[in-house]
């Protein structure tokens, strides 16, 4: 074993308990109290998997239960308000994240979201963090609370009335495919408070928002029962559709073409 670090070993017990041994090496130079092995027995926990080995510096207490691995995997970019990419978004990345690396909720182990959140989410997002928070620390508030500073510095709400105009007037682009637009008006919906009603606009919109007219008339005179899914798939279709038969035509080559010459006069 070496002599820098603390072996935790977590084996599971016939109690559905797991009991964790905590041992010192006398080489590090700790007092009795650190150096005197103990056990405790505790709970299982969905973070603390069965037969496993942990090492923590030697300097550093172990923590009194369950508790993830400090070193995360994966990757999570820093949040940048000048991309594309909002703030929704990257939180919900942040979510995965730490759902990938068995970060636990607050009321399970205290503060170790939150110092995720602040070492993540980037230069100006933490400046301003610090800023609004002060004269506190970051640290003394909990994860919800900072998201809603970040979502109201970043992403302000705005008023329903307004979603709902640029809704109305959301229209296919000229280059744009079904896909893409289908999209773009469930993002504008979302902010739309619909309620049960979130479907039939979404449906309506795409009847009279589609750019081909030919789609747009068959889209029309589809049954009032038919969903938004219903009709996005056949939309899709139609176009994937026409794409095929105009690849098709600019393949077959031109025919019936006469290659026009000298005409020479018949002497009988």
């Amino acid at each position: 074993m070496a002599t820098g670090g603390i072996i935790l070993s977590i084996t599971a017990s016939t109690t559905a308990n797991t009991t964790v041994t905590n041992t010192t090496s006398p080489a590090m130079g700790t007092s009795q109290a650190q150096v005197r092995a103990s056990t405790t027995t505790l709970s299982t926990h969905p973070y603390v998997p069965q037969n496993r080995v942990i090492t923590q510096p030697a300097y550093q207490n172990p923590v009194p239960g369950p508790f993830p691995p400090t070193q995360l995997f994966g990757n999570l970019d820093p949040y940048d308000p000048n991309s594309s990419m909002t703030i929704r978004k990257w939180l919900y990345m942040f979510q995965r994240f730490c759902d990938m690396n068995y970060v636990p909720a607050e009321d399970v182990l205290p503060q170790r979201r939150r110092s995720i959140l602040i070492n993540y989410i980037g230069q100006r997002a933490m400046d301003f963090l610090i800023d609004s928070c002060s004269p506190r620390d970051p640290m003394d508030f909990n994860i919800r609370e900072l998201v809603e500073k970040i979502e109201m510095k970043f992403e302000p709400p705005a008023a329903v009335s307004t979603y709902r105009a640029q809704f109305y007037t959301r229209f296919q682009k000229p280059n744009e495919t079904i896909t893409d637009f289908c999209t773009a008006l469930q993002q504008l919906a979302q902010k739309c408070n619909w309620g049960e009603h979130r479907d039939q606009a979404l449906r309506d919109r795409l009847q009279s928002g589609v750019y081909n007219q030919t789609l747009k008339r068959k889209l029309m005179g589809m049954p009032d029962r038919t969903t938004f899914d219903e009709m996005r798939n056949l939309a899709i279709r139609e176009e994937t559709l026409d794409e095929q038969l105009a690849q098709q035509a600019r393949m077959i080559p031109p025919i019936n073409q006469v290659e026009v010459g000298y005409a020479y006069p018949i002497i009988l």
